[in-house]
């Protein structure tokens, strides 16, 4: 997994932040702090250039969840992502979350203060993990993972908690395969008036035209139309 870095002349590189997975399961929580689902979309477009499979947590779902975050996760198991709910307080989904690593190189990232490091102890009790708080000032976390760090599963496989992520630019990817980032739009890739279809202005717009028809989350072709114009 890749992103943008800048060198100390400030010219951007590529860094890696980890390599060799099977799958990365990118975390958000349900509260402190609340779900940043843009960024989300940005760490599994990152996924999907990098050419891993992904997966979408929940964490600290003890808090509650609200509509609006059943309706993301939805959008999100439509897209072909396996979603989940966890709470390492009640230990809600942690089992099934566990299943779905083992036997695999599996990495955990997403902005500070979600409990990465909280969920790795409970899928594997025995890590002790260092857990950090949330900043009262800005309702962030507080990075306690400097550095990725690859850790055995008793069951076979291996956990990989990487550093908290507050900003995210792909990195190697050109405008028109931005499109390819999104899987919910393969169905519709193709289809446009247009070969060369940037999806964002032009006319007979395949993509566009399903948002519209509520077939695609409005909210998810908004990051693509972020991501192609931002980079």
């Amino acid at each position: 997994m890749t992103r943008q870095a800048v060198t100390d002349g400030k010219i951007p590189v590529g860094q890696t932040l980890v390599a060799n997975l099977d799958q990365i399961v990118v975390v958000a929580s349900a509260a402190h702090p609340l779900p940043r689902w843009g960024f989300v979309d940005r760490l599994l477009a990152s996924c999907a250039a990098s050419g891993f499979e992904a997966r979408v947590c929940l964490n600290k779902v003890d808090f509650g969840i609200d509509a609006d975050m059943v309706t993301e996760l939805g959008w999100y198991a439509r897209a072909g992502y396996g979603v989940h709910l966890t709470s390492a307080t009640t230990m809600e989904g942690i089992d099934e979350l566990r299943d779905a690593v083992a036997g695999r190189t599996t990495a955990f990232t997403g902005p500070s203060g979600v409990g990465k490091s909280t969920l790795l102890n409970a899928i594997e009790p025995g890590l002790a993990l260092k857990v950090g708080e949330i900043s009262r000032s800005t309702n962030k976390g507080k990075h306690t993972t400097r550095f990725a760090q690859l850790f055995p599963l008793e069951n076979g496989g291996f956990l990989a908690d990487t550093p908290g992520l507050r900003q995210l630019a792909l990195w190697d990817v050109s405008d028109s395969d931005i499109d390819q980032l999104f899987p919910e739009f393969a169905a519709f890739i193709g289809k446009c008036r247009y070969g060369n279809c940037s999806h964002v202005t032009d006319d007979g717009c395949a993509i566009r035209t399903a948002v519209e028809l509520g077939d695609l989350s409005q909210r998810r072709y908004f990051s693509y139309v972020k991501l192609f114009t931002d980079g």
